[in-house]
Protein backbone atom coordinates (compact mmCIF):
# COMPACT_ATOMS: atom_id res chain seq x y z
CA UNK A 1 0.00 0.00 0.00
CA UNK A 2 3.28 1.95 0.34
CA UNK A 3 4.73 1.35 -2.60
CA UNK A 4 1.90 1.42 -4.84
CA UNK A 5 1.53 4.21 -5.79
CA UNK A 6 5.19 5.29 -6.71
CA UNK A 7 5.31 2.27 -9.11
CA UNK A 8 5.78 3.14 -13.02
CA UNK A 9 7.91 2.05 -15.54
CA UNK A 10 9.64 4.28 -17.67
CA UNK A 11 10.53 1.76 -19.96
CA UNK A 12 6.75 0.47 -20.70
CA UNK A 13 5.09 1.75 -24.08
CA UNK A 14 2.29 2.10 -21.32
CA UNK A 15 4.30 3.78 -18.37
CA UNK A 16 1.98 4.72 -15.45
CA UNK A 17 -1.00 2.75 -15.29
CA UNK A 18 -0.43 -0.70 -16.97
CA UNK A 19 3.23 -1.30 -14.76
CA UNK A 20 0.56 -0.55 -11.28
CA UNK A 21 -1.81 -3.07 -12.73
CA UNK A 22 0.68 -5.52 -12.81
CA UNK A 23 2.10 -5.03 -9.28
CA UNK A 24 -1.68 -4.85 -7.71
CA UNK A 25 -1.83 -8.64 -9.96
CA UNK A 26 1.45 -10.02 -8.41
CA UNK A 27 1.05 -8.20 -5.17
CA UNK A 28 -2.50 -10.33 -4.70
CA UNK A 29 -1.30 -13.44 -5.92
CA UNK A 30 1.45 -13.71 -3.58
CA UNK A 31 -1.32 -12.71 -0.26
CA UNK A 32 -3.60 -15.22 -1.67
CA UNK A 33 -0.55 -18.06 -1.77
CA UNK A 34 0.88 -16.85 1.69
CA UNK A 35 -3.06 -16.45 3.43
CA UNK A 36 -4.38 -19.79 1.99
CA UNK A 37 -1.12 -21.60 3.55
CA UNK A 38 -0.38 -19.81 6.48
CA UNK A 39 -3.99 -18.64 7.47
CA UNK A 40 -5.99 -22.15 7.19
CA UNK A 41 -6.87 -22.92 10.37
CA UNK A 42 -8.03 -19.49 10.95
CA UNK A 43 -10.84 -20.72 7.66
CA UNK A 44 -11.50 -23.26 9.61
CA UNK A 45 -12.64 -21.15 12.36
CA UNK A 46 -15.25 -19.36 10.71
CA UNK A 47 -14.38 -16.38 9.84
CA UNK A 48 -15.89 -16.17 6.45
CA UNK A 49 -19.63 -14.63 6.28
CA UNK A 50 -21.77 -14.97 3.89
CA UNK A 51 -23.00 -11.39 3.78
CA UNK A 52 -19.12 -10.20 2.95
CA UNK A 53 -19.17 -12.86 -0.04
CA UNK A 54 -22.14 -13.40 -1.06
CA UNK A 55 -22.84 -9.98 -2.63
CA UNK A 56 -18.98 -9.73 -4.04
CA UNK A 57 -19.50 -13.29 -5.87
CA UNK A 58 -23.07 -12.27 -7.35
CA UNK A 59 -21.61 -8.56 -8.91
CA UNK A 60 -18.74 -10.86 -10.35
CA UNK A 61 -21.15 -13.48 -11.85
CA UNK A 62 -23.05 -10.64 -13.52
CA UNK A 63 -19.79 -9.02 -15.04
CA UNK A 64 -19.04 -12.21 -16.45
CA UNK A 65 -21.86 -13.01 -17.60
CA UNK A 66 -22.07 -9.61 -19.28
CA UNK A 67 -18.68 -10.06 -20.77
CA UNK A 68 -19.92 -13.73 -22.08
CA UNK A 69 -22.63 -12.18 -24.37
CA UNK A 70 -21.20 -8.99 -25.19
CA UNK A 71 -19.44 -7.80 -28.06
CA UNK A 72 -15.52 -8.98 -27.42
CA UNK A 73 -15.23 -11.43 -24.89
CA UNK A 74 -11.25 -10.63 -25.24
CA UNK A 75 -11.34 -7.21 -24.59
CA UNK A 76 -13.79 -7.83 -21.53
CA UNK A 77 -11.09 -10.66 -20.01
CA UNK A 78 -8.16 -7.68 -20.35
CA UNK A 79 -9.66 -4.64 -20.39
CA UNK A 80 -8.66 -1.37 -22.02
CA UNK A 81 -5.05 -1.36 -23.29
CA UNK A 82 -4.28 1.65 -21.82
CA UNK A 83 -5.46 0.89 -17.79
CA UNK A 84 -5.76 -2.74 -17.99
CA UNK A 85 -9.31 -2.68 -16.10
CA UNK A 86 -11.08 -5.99 -17.34
CA UNK A 87 -11.98 -9.01 -15.50
CA UNK A 88 -8.49 -10.13 -14.91
CA UNK A 89 -8.54 -7.41 -12.71
CA UNK A 90 -11.93 -7.27 -11.51
CA UNK A 91 -10.82 -11.02 -9.79
CA UNK A 92 -7.55 -9.93 -8.52
CA UNK A 93 -9.87 -7.36 -6.47
CA UNK A 94 -12.35 -9.84 -5.73
CA UNK A 95 -9.47 -11.84 -4.45
CA UNK A 96 -7.77 -8.81 -2.74
CA UNK A 97 -11.63 -8.31 -1.14
CA UNK A 98 -12.46 -11.87 0.53
CA UNK A 99 -8.20 -12.09 1.94
CA UNK A 100 -9.32 -8.64 3.68
CA UNK A 101 -12.60 -10.89 4.70
CA UNK A 102 -10.56 -13.93 5.54
CA UNK A 103 -7.81 -12.59 7.79
CA UNK A 104 -8.93 -9.00 8.81
CA UNK A 105 -7.26 -8.40 12.34
CA UNK A 106 -8.15 -4.91 13.83
CA UNK A 107 -4.46 -4.59 14.73
CA UNK A 108 -3.83 -3.73 10.85
CA UNK A 109 -5.92 -0.71 10.91
CA UNK A 110 -3.38 1.27 12.20
CA UNK A 111 -0.69 -0.39 9.89
CA UNK A 112 -3.21 -0.15 7.21
CA UNK A 113 -3.51 3.69 7.22
CA UNK A 114 -0.10 4.63 7.74
CA UNK A 115 0.69 2.85 5.33
CA UNK A 116 -1.18 4.82 2.55
CA UNK A 117 -0.26 8.06 4.43
CA UNK A 118 3.12 7.49 3.89
CA UNK A 119 2.53 6.58 0.49
CA UNK A 120 0.46 9.66 0.30
CA UNK A 121 3.53 11.71 1.31
CA UNK A 122 6.18 10.18 -0.59
CA UNK A 123 4.07 11.27 -3.40
CA UNK A 124 3.62 14.56 -2.55
CA UNK A 125 6.91 15.02 -2.18
CA UNK A 126 7.86 13.63 -5.57
CA UNK A 127 5.12 16.45 -7.05
CA UNK A 128 6.62 19.17 -4.78
CA UNK A 129 10.00 18.09 -6.31
CA UNK A 130 8.95 18.08 -9.91
CA UNK A 131 7.52 21.26 -9.29
CA UNK A 132 11.26 22.72 -8.32
CA UNK A 133 13.02 21.34 -10.74
CA UNK A 134 10.79 22.73 -13.82
CA UNK A 135 8.37 19.78 -14.34
CA UNK A 136 4.84 20.06 -15.53
CA UNK A 137 5.76 21.88 -18.60
CA UNK A 138 3.89 19.27 -20.79
CA UNK A 139 0.50 19.99 -18.77
CA UNK A 140 1.13 23.66 -18.60
CA UNK A 141 2.53 23.90 -15.35
CA UNK A 142 0.61 21.25 -13.32
CA UNK A 143 2.60 18.52 -12.15
CA UNK A 144 1.39 14.54 -12.01
CA UNK A 145 4.40 12.93 -10.15
CA UNK A 146 4.19 9.24 -10.15
CA UNK A 147 0.66 9.17 -11.95
CA UNK A 148 2.02 10.96 -15.20
CA UNK A 149 -1.33 13.06 -15.01
CA UNK A 150 -2.45 15.89 -12.68
CA UNK A 151 -5.77 15.14 -12.62
CA UNK A 152 -5.29 11.62 -11.36
CA UNK A 153 -2.66 13.00 -9.03
CA UNK A 154 -5.32 15.08 -7.66
CA UNK A 155 -7.91 12.32 -6.84
CA UNK A 156 -5.65 10.30 -5.23
CA UNK A 157 -4.74 12.97 -2.95
CA UNK A 158 -8.51 13.89 -1.91
CA UNK A 159 -9.55 10.72 -1.69
CA UNK A 160 -6.98 9.52 0.68
CA UNK A 161 -7.05 12.64 2.93
CA UNK A 162 -9.21 10.95 5.70
CA UNK A 163 -6.17 8.25 6.01
CA UNK A 164 -4.14 11.25 6.77
CA UNK A 165 -7.12 12.79 9.53
CA UNK A 166 -6.84 9.55 10.91
CA UNK A 167 -3.07 8.98 11.45
CA UNK A 168 -2.90 12.56 13.09
CA UNK A 169 -6.00 12.20 15.87
CA UNK A 170 -4.41 8.62 16.41
CA UNK A 171 -0.74 9.71 17.07
CA UNK A 172 0.04 11.97 20.29
CA UNK A 173 3.69 14.15 20.44
CA UNK A 174 5.74 14.21 17.50
CA UNK A 175 3.97 11.65 15.35
CA UNK A 176 1.22 13.78 15.21
CA UNK A 177 3.08 16.87 14.30
CA UNK A 178 5.13 14.55 11.70
CA UNK A 179 0.75 13.86 10.14
CA UNK A 180 -0.37 17.26 10.17
CA UNK A 181 2.93 18.33 8.16
CA UNK A 182 1.78 15.71 6.04
CA UNK A 183 -1.75 16.96 5.71
CA UNK A 184 0.15 20.39 4.98
CA UNK A 185 2.43 18.66 2.22
CA UNK A 186 -0.39 16.70 -0.08
CA UNK A 187 -2.53 19.73 0.44
CA UNK A 188 0.25 21.71 -1.44
CA UNK A 189 0.87 19.09 -3.75
CA UNK A 190 -2.69 19.30 -4.22
CA UNK A 191 -2.75 22.69 -5.81
CA UNK A 192 0.48 21.84 -7.93
CA UNK A 193 -1.79 19.71 -9.97
CA UNK A 194 -3.85 22.89 -10.75
CA UNK A 195 -6.88 20.46 -10.74
CA UNK A 196 -9.89 22.40 -9.45
CA UNK A 197 -12.11 19.69 -8.50
CA UNK A 198 -9.34 18.02 -7.07
CA UNK A 199 -8.13 21.13 -4.73
CA UNK A 200 -11.94 21.81 -4.22
CA UNK A 201 -12.53 17.99 -3.00
CA UNK A 202 -9.54 18.24 -0.74
CA UNK A 203 -10.71 21.36 0.64
CA UNK A 204 -14.12 20.16 1.19
CA UNK A 205 -13.13 17.05 3.06
CA UNK A 206 -10.91 19.04 5.39
CA UNK A 207 -13.86 21.17 5.92
CA UNK A 208 -16.17 18.28 6.50
CA UNK A 209 -13.57 16.71 8.82
CA UNK A 210 -13.65 19.89 11.35
CA UNK A 211 -17.61 19.79 11.36
CA UNK A 212 -17.24 15.94 13.11
CA UNK A 213 -14.81 17.50 15.51
CA UNK A 214 -17.16 20.25 16.13
CA UNK A 215 -19.76 20.64 18.42
CA UNK A 216 -22.94 23.11 18.85
CA UNK A 217 -23.51 26.07 16.50
CA UNK A 218 -19.85 26.12 14.93
CA UNK A 219 -20.71 22.60 13.31
CA UNK A 220 -23.41 24.40 11.96
CA UNK A 221 -21.33 27.00 10.40
CA UNK A 222 -19.16 24.87 9.53
CA UNK A 223 -21.83 22.63 7.15
CA UNK A 224 -22.93 25.86 6.18
CA UNK A 225 -20.05 26.96 4.53
CA UNK A 226 -19.61 23.66 2.66
CA UNK A 227 -22.74 23.73 1.75
CA UNK A 228 -22.33 27.01 -0.29
CA UNK A 229 -18.74 26.26 -1.58
CA UNK A 230 -20.08 22.99 -3.41
CA UNK A 231 -23.30 24.84 -4.46
CA UNK A 232 -20.95 27.70 -6.31
CA UNK A 233 -18.12 24.92 -8.07
CA UNK A 234 -21.44 23.11 -9.09
CA UNK A 235 -22.49 26.21 -10.66
CA UNK A 236 -18.99 27.43 -12.16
Amino acid sequence: LFILPLVYWPKAAVVYEIPRVWFVHRWVEVMAVIGLTLGYMQIRKGTVKAVRVVPILGFVSVAVVASVVGVDLGKSIWGNYYRGDGLLTLFHLVGFSLLVSLFWDKSWRAKVSGAIGLGMLAVSLWAIWQKIGGGGGEWGGAVGASFGQPVFLAGYLAVGLPFLFYNYLASRGKVGLIWAGAVVVSGAAVGLTLAIVGVVAFGLSGVFWLWLEMKGVRKWLWFGLAAVLTTTVVGI
